[in-house]
């Protein structure tokens, strides 16, 4: 889809939030906010339209008449102010003197590891670092945040928003319990009877996703710590840019914490083969309505210009027990194991060519898109075993995990085959050896539920091995 698309997410869509209120009875928000993360903005010349769709974000944010913007980190990618002008220049050019209307837009905006600077490390060159050094949003925290925000700079800060309370903290300033301390220095501003929201940038442990992030740090500790006081909490953080599509970016325990993915592009986690080829590119963001005892989490893609999937509706936790909706095995409960329809088909194709015992080329099993009505029966990924028999002996020599493509976009538009590749390598010629193999294929859902498994024989047509040159001394031997 171009990024000049006309009509983006217009009327339709927004109309859409407002049935939505309409039906369940609540009435309109208290309280809308924008929810970002990862927009790693860079000059134009890049060509990674980052600038481009962090303006089309904010217009978004500006007809839905939000009362703020969150964004969890990594407003840039290196941490310099030339970027960091970039950021500048696009909220004031959406959000004049930070409003919509004459209505006050408040930033709530958290430093990432690429703003506390990224140069750091992205610039291999020492003199280029040392140059860009002194172009660094850490050379002056205070006076570059004050020259580009127009507000002082503060560690950990709290704003309050139409009667919401909101703390932010920037990077690695939540470790030591400073962030502990500051809550409880702000106790009576964090109204027990509503929520009240949380941003920083990685996620914090254990949470959403678990534990990995790009880098486990044990300070993300102190924040689960400090926030578990608090039931009412909600906790937003990024750095992992997962996809909205997974369910697991809601998590409820002590608290509620939830995955912002990014609007730079969304990322795969490990553990999978052919990741990229298997995942769109993506850029999403979120809607976040308040009310007193429930929060809806619309989400958007902004590559193909609409709504991910179903709006999160998620209760707000009032005491230590009771019951957590979005915890994540209450929310497995909730789910079917994704299953392939009956006589499925799986298409293998050749390219290579078996001589003698040795193979040579790929070979490819096409797995056909299972069609999901909703979230609960989703396909996340496929386990793929390879199953091996010779004589009397059988065995599985290898299991893959693979994305299902499309895997990270609206359910409907998941339709294309999952491409599985591996080379002929490891696929002799079989008759000749009395072996045969199969393949068995898992469906499997983002909460680790699996569907039955599908055997289908490997049954490979090779091309036609290309004939050896002889050469002169060849020639000259047969003589």
């Amino acid at each position: 889809m171009e990024l000049t698309r006309r009509a983006f997410f217009g009327t339709a869509v927004l109309a859409a939030g407002g049935t939505l209120f309409a039906k369940s009875g609540l009435g309109a928000p208290n309280i809308k906010v924008g929810v970002i993360s990862d927009i790693h903005v860079v000059p134009d010349r890049y060509n990674r339209q980052t600038r481009q769709y962090f303006l089309k974000v904010l217009n978004l944010f500006k007809k839905a008449d939000v009362d703020a913007v969150i964004i969890a980190g990594d407003l840039t990618d290196r941490g310099i102010m030339s970027e960091m002008i970039l950021v500048s220049e696009s909220w004031y050019e959406v959000f004049p003197d930070d409003k919509n209307n004459g209505k006050k837009v408040e930033k709530i905006f958290v430093t990432g590891n690429h703003d506390a600077g990224g140069y750091r490390w992205m610039a291999k060159d020492p003199e280029k670092r040392a140059e860009l050094a002194k172009e660094g949003l850490d050379a002056d925290w205070n006076g570059n945040w004050r020259k580009l925000f127009r507000e002082d700079y503060s560690p950990i800060f709290l704003k309050t928003v139409k009667g919401y309370a909101f703390v932010g903290a920037h990077w690695k300033e939540w470790h030591n319990g400073k962030l502990e301390k500051f809550l409880e220095e702000n106790k009576d501003k964090l109204d027990s009877s509503k929520p009240f929201f949380y941003a920083q940038h990685p996620h914090l442990s254990n949470t959403v996703f678990g534990d990995w992030a790009w880098g486990a740090w044990d300070d993300r500790e102190f924040a689960r710590k400090a926030l578990g006081k608090y039931p009412n909490a909600f906790a937003f953080s990024g750095h992992a840019h997962y996809s909205l599509t997974d369910e697991r970016n809601v998590w409820q325990g002590e608290f509620t914490a939830v995955g912002t993915s990014s609007t730079s592009y969304t990322a795969n986690p490990s553990g999978r083969t052919h990741p990229r080829k298997n995942a769109s590119p993506n850029r999403q963001a979120m809607i976040m309505n308040v009310w007193d005892d429930v929060v809806t989490l619309e989400r958007y893609d902004l590559v193909n210009d609409e709504k991910l999937d179903e709006d999160w509706v998620v209760p707000v936790l009032r005491s230590a027990s009771g019951d957590r909706k979005f915890a994540f095995e209450n929310r497995s409960k909730e789910t079917k194991a994704p299953e392939f329809p009956e006589g499925v088909k799986f298409k293998q194709t050749v390219k290579g060519y078996v001589k003698g015992d040795n193979a040579q080329g790929e070979f490819t099993l096409a797995i056909p898109a299972i069609k999901a009505r909703d979230w609960r029966c989703r396909v996340y990924d496929y386990e793929v075993a390879v199953e091996t028999t010779v004589c009397d002996v059988t065995m599985v020599s290898e299991t893959r995990r693979v994305f299902a493509t499309g895997y990270n976009i609206s359910a409907k538009r998941a339709v294309e085959d999952t491409v599985c590749v591996f080379p002929m390598a490891g696929f002799p010629k079989v008759k000749s050896h009395k072996r045969s193999i199969r393949f068995g294929i898992t469906p499997i859902n983002c909460f680790g539920k699996r569907g039955k498994t599908v055997w289908c024989d490997f049954n490979p047509k090779y091309e036609k091995a290309p004939k050896t040159e002889k050469t002169g001394n060849n020639k000259a031997k047969k003589a």
